[in-house]
């Protein structure tokens, strides 16, 4: 679809104007459908056949190469051009390979096939986002309980009345228009674009979602795009899922986002280093070094211990956070010989040693799991200790149900509580290379190679240099690396 096109805006405007009976949503629903099948036909009658013009392009693209390759035209050049494309080619077949799921290990046994994959991730996800009938309503109320009444009648009004058409209109030109769309096609620019013919249609389908508090499955459908964490990867869990949701549910999303921006920081605990503006990924990693030095220098016997928590915002129960809000762990007043800092889902408890307070937090812990539908790993969480005997490490490690880890450990990208290692700044160098490789340097101008360094590469190390100091022969490896590549 080419917006400048002259006579794009006249057709919007007569496809949109059409007759259609049902609720505002269900308006904004059918009308984004039948212009979507009628600018595919517009396509091709008016811009014609892409596919085609594509093929056709290509084929005059390779006469010009023939015609080139014999007219005497400089072997040299003809050689380093040949190996650009076969260096782009590639590239290009690596990704493909790289992202495509082609094999997993479906119940110990190693599978190929798209129809065995294809249901592994359909189950996979159907239990990971389906609601958890099971949780303890006696739970929900004793954890509810405990958390405090923070916002007023006033901002609950406000935090749920119906949006004007101001509102609405900033949401969307709040967007960058080019983000990819969701299954129906249409990207936020197309609202931005013909705002003035849609205008009255969407704030009004807006409008009943904050009256009727639904949403049709038309316009909440979602692509799942799956990004492997690691090389190799042969199950599901191993992968991380990108959401590419519709627009029309993306503008809710910002009116909603937009108003709660008022109170986030009231309903936030300060121990949360993330969601509110002027906070720091670096504030819970400089609060966490603070609380290691002072155990070792008091010499006390105490714990930091590093939850994993499975799927964060996949298992949160949909009733209990409209319910209330968890605004960090909040033990009883009695509980206090832990603390707790957390960055979005990476979560740290921190105290002195005491058993009773250790099975005080596992119960507490259970208590929030059965509430809330959010799950621990306690295979994956460990726990450190400082000052502290073996013997009693082994016990509080048996109560708590996870495992006793050994420095250093890594939080949040950084070594967690001492120096970095020699290994930490040996990745770090090797990540630098491999981004470099990775960017094919034949291929790139002087200038090109310049930028990339200065606004690429270059912030890698930046976040670990913010709390450490690089020793030299790091730096130096690293300046000389650069120094290759250009």
């Amino acid at each position: 679809m080419s917006l400048d096109h002259p006579n794009l805006e006249k057709a919007i405007e007569k496809w949109w104007s059409i007759n259609v009976k049902g609720t505002a949503m269900y308006r904004v629903a059918k009308k984004l459908r039948y212009v979507k099948d009628n600018i595919k036909k517009w396509n091709k009658e008016v811009l014609g056949d892409l596919f085609a013009a594509n093929s056709k392009t290509q084929l005059e693209l390779k006469e010009i190469q023939d015609k080139i390759q014999t007219s005497g035209y400089n072997e040299v050049s003809i050689k380093e051009e040949n190996e650009k494309y076969h260096v782009l080619h590639m590239a290009d077949m690596k990704h493909k390979v790289a992202n495509r799921i082609s094999k997993l290990r479906i119940g110990g046994i190693e599978t190929r096939t798209n129809d065995e994959i294809g249901n592994e991730a359909r189950n996979f996800f159907k239990s990971l986002l389906s609601a958890d009938c099971g949780l303890d309503d006696h739970s929900q109320r004793a954890l509810l309980d405990t958390i405090p009444s923070i916002i007023n009648d006033v901002q609950n009004k406000a935090l749920v009345a119906i949006p004007s058409e101001e509102e609405v209109m900033k949401s969307i030109f709040s967007f960058d228009g080019n983000k990819a769309p969701g299954p129906n096609g249409f990207p936020l620019f197309f609202f931005q674009a013909f705002w003035n013919i849609l205008k009255s249609d969407v704030v009004k389908g807006v409008q009943y979602f904050f009256g009727a508090k639904i949403i049709l499955k038309e316009l909440n459908a979602t692509f799942l795009v799956l990004i492997p964490k690691c090389p190799g990867v042969d199950s599901m869990d191993k992968f991380r899922s990108i959401s590419l949701c519709n627009s029309f549910y993306k503008i809710i999303s910002k009116v909603v986002t937009g108003r709660l921006l008022l109170i986030l920081l009231s309903i936030i605990s300060p121990q949360q280093s993330s969601f509110v503006l002027g906070r720091q990924i670096l504030d819970s990693i400089i609060t966490i070094h603070e609380n290691i030095h002072s155990l070792v220098e008091s010499k006390k016997q105490g714990f930091l211990m590093k939850l994993d928590l499975s799927k964060a915002y996949d298992h949160v129960d949909w009733s209990f956070l409209g319910k209330g809000l968890l605004l960090g762990i909040s033990p009883s007043s009695s509980f206090k010989a832990c603390s707790h800092q957390q960055f979005v889902d990476d979560a740290i408890l921190m105290g002195t040693y005491s058993i009773k307070e250790a099975s005080t937090m596992k119960n507490l812990l259970k208590t929030y799991n059965s509430a809330s539908g959010q799950t621990i790993n306690w295979e994956k969480s460990f726990i450190f200790f400082f000052n502290t005997p073996e013997d009693r490490q082994i016990r509080m490690a048996r109560i708590l149900g996870c495992q006793i880890g050994k420095p250093p450990s890594i939080y949040l990208g950084l070594p967690m509580g001492t120096k970095p290692m020699e290994l930490f700044w040996n990745s770090l160098v090797d990540r630098f290379s491999r981004k470099l490789a990775s960017w094919k340097g034949t291929l790139l101008s002087q200038a090109g190679k310049i930028q990339l360094l200065k606004y690429s590469l270059q912030s890698l190390p930046i976040y670990a240099l913010s709390l450490f100091k690089i020793p030299g022969k790091f730096a130096n490896a690293i300046e000389k690396i650069q120094k290759a590549f250009l």
